[in-house]
């Protein structure tokens, strides 16, 4: 029993947190991924777009392979697959985390303490997103340059390349990021290089005060990988998207106005101003260094998580070989690696762990099963079936607010606007300002808004400041209300 309590411990912990960190309630991207994958078994990747009133949007299909997949699944099992199906997801990603740390950092203990600590301060991202599976196919890439630069296998390339190219398909709107991955490595082996050249000596490490920068190892063959896994953008059915996506997003207004793309506050995110002062204390201890390519990576991820809340998820899942490697010295310096192991063994910490871990899963699943998959004060499951009974909706053109847009065409109504918001920016379609009007400009300039795109019906959230505007302006009429949201009918 002694010698299987850690494994006993492990898997409790995962598939408790996996419980834990997954979200029964749907957000808005799922409700226009199940309807993208519908459209895709019926049209084929057309780059058009299909939910909009307006006419000859063009869409690119950014995660056309997880909109297919999450289709079938709702298909066959509905809401229910569809959360079962990120249970499953998450239990992987917990489990590579794991796994490929272990096998970085070589120490059990450690690397169940830095799963839970990192793995829990993901609660908010795991969701039925493909961003769910890219943090796993970028988790195992990065995992294959450090296999790769290690012993120099030829099989690592090809796992990189295969990788690679389901993040292409997944979720092309990452795939750059791929490059990023590499690049710590390839500058930190550069300037080895070049530090060597100007010393002619055949030293094979090079110390600057706390930082250290290894010998290149089996450069070239990660070249050949970083080289491979950028061909791999080539192979998908929307090319190339998934070279030109990512820049046109950043070029785009959409990155200062939705909320996961706004910076990083130590209010809204302490957790991670936390681990980077521990990370600095640990660093400044005596017997502590950091090589190059840690601090690159490091440093890249935290500027990232700075400048968008969104990018903290990467940040606790891509630095914990980083992490791991730092505190791992610590403790070295300190105690033996058994010791972590044994505290975890330990009669007293096996118990407390495990139950504190099962009351927490078990309370949530009690929570969950008063919840539905679908919040309906967010969105409009009342007011979607009033405009389905009671209005022609081929010939009404419904201004609707962004929060809510998808939750609308997945009910099979025509949108104005919906979370797939780059399609609706002049990056994505010329002379296309539908995200600038539906949500920068709004109430302000309603009658201009309302004029320019023919506006017949207007559905919003009763808090919506437009709602008392509308409510005192005659050329309006109210046709619905509910507890959460206003239809309202435009007279002339």
């Amino acid at each position: 029993m002694k010698k299987y309590k850690f494994y006993i411990l492990l898997v409790i912990t995962i598939l408790c947190m996996t419980i834990i960190l997954t979200r029964k309630e749907f957000q808005n991207d799922t409700f226009y991924t199940i309807k993208v994958g519908e459209q895709i078994f019926k049209t084929g990747i057309d780059m058009k777009d299909h939910f909009s009133w307006m006419n000859n949007l063009s869409y690119t299909y950014p995660h056309w392979l997880y909109d297919v997949i999450i289709f079938l699944i709702y298909n066959l099992f509905g809401f229910t697959g569809i959360y079962i199906s990120t249970l499953i997801f998450a239990n992987i990603l917990l489990i590579t985390m794991y796994f490929t740390l272990n096998n970085i950092i070589k120490n059990k203990g450690l690397s169940y303490i830095l799963v839970v600590i990192l793995g829990l301060t993901l609660k908010n991202f795991i969701t039925a997103r493909a961003q769910l599976i890219s943090f796993i196919l970028f988790l195992l890439i990065l995992y294959f340059i450090e296999k790769l630069r290690e012993n120099g296998k030829k099989k690592y390339i090809y796992y990189i390349f295969i990788f690679s190219l389901l993040i292409a398909n997944f979720h092309s709107a990452v795939f750059p990021f791929i490059f990023a991955l590499f690049l710590p490595y390839i500058v930190s082996d550069f300037l080895f290089l070049f530090f060597k050249k100007i010393n002619k000596n055949n030293f094979k490490k090079i110390n600057f005060g706390k930082i250290e920068i290894d010998s290149p190892k089996n450069f070239k063959k990660i070249i050949i990988a970083f080289l491979a896994s950028l061909l791999s953008g080539i192979f998908t059915p929307n090319f190339p998207i998934a070279c030109t996506y990512f820049i046109k997003t950043k070029m785009g207004i959409t990155m200062s106005y939705i909320t996961e793309h706004l910076p990083t506050t130590i209010d809204k995110r302490p957790e991670f101003f936390i681990i980077i002062g521990i990370l600095i204390i640990l660093v400044l201890q005596r017997k502590i260094k950091i090589s190059l390519n840690d601090l690159f990576l490091l440093g890249g991820l935290s500027f990232l998580t700075l400048m968008s809340k969104r990018s903290y998820a990467l940040f606790a899942i891509l630095s914990i070989f980083s992490i791991g490697r730092i505190i791992n010295q610590f403790f070295n310096a300190k105690l033996k690696k058994e010791k972590i192991e044994e505290f975890l063994n330990n009669d007293i910490t096996f118990i407390t762990f495990n139950l504190l871990f099962i009351i927490s899963s078990v309370l949530i699943i009690n929570s969950n099963t008063s919840k539905d998959y679908i919040n309906y004060s967010k969105y409009p499951e009342k007011a979607s079936n009033y405009i389905l009974e009671n209005l022609n909706i081929k010939n009404i053109r419904i201004y609707n607010e962004y929060n809510f847009g998808s939750y609308l065409l997945f009910k099979n109504i025509p949108v104005f606007i919906d979370s797939r918001a780059d399609l609706y920016t002049e990056e994505f379609n010329k002379d296309c300002t539908i995200f600038k009007d539906g949500v920068v400009r709004k109430a302000s300039n309603y009658e201009e808004i309302f004029s320019k795109y023919k506006i017949s019906h207007i559905l919003i959230y009763n808090t919506n400041i437009l709602n008392t505007i509308l409510k005192n302006d005659n050329n309006y009429r109210k046709i619905y209300i509910d507890k959460y949201f206003s239809i309202y009918e435009k007279l002339t």
